[in-house]
């Protein structure tokens, strides 16, 4: 019966010995996990960083351009309405035949012989 007993007993030593290894390489693989994950969110973070940063930038780029086209409509709306007040065809590509009005379209004072008079808009 004792011997029966210590049978029994070394295979309970062994198994709980297989057991404590068995724990041990799960602890080790469950360690090396974490540590790929601690990485992989490390990678995330920063590549999230970087395209939240890249979005604001297109963004405020995208209000520059929105700007600009809004800037360049009103410069063209102007240079249309110029163009009528002094009739100026600027489609040539030289305006060699041109000749100042003796009044100022937009102010309608006199202009002087050196294409220059003083005016408030």
């Amino acid at each position: 019966k004792d011997e029966k007993l210590n049978s029994y007993q070394l295979k309970l030593d062994e198994a709980s010995i297989h057991v404590n290894e068995l724990e041990s390489s799960l602890n080790s693989m469950l360690n090396e996990r974490d540590d790929e994950m601690q990485q992989l969110r490390s990678l995330f973070d920063g590549i999230f960083t970087k395209e939240k940063s890249a979005r604001e930038n297109y963004r405020a780029g995208q209000r520059l351009f929105d700007r600009a086209e809004i800037d360049l409509s009103s410069a063209q709306d102007r240079l249309k309405e110029l163009q009528s007040k002094w009739k100026i065809d600027t489609s040539i590509s030289e305006l060699t035949d041109f000749a100042s009005p003796d009044i100022c379209p937009t102010c309608k004072q006199p202009i002087g012989a050196d294409n220059h008079h003083a005016h408030e808009e």
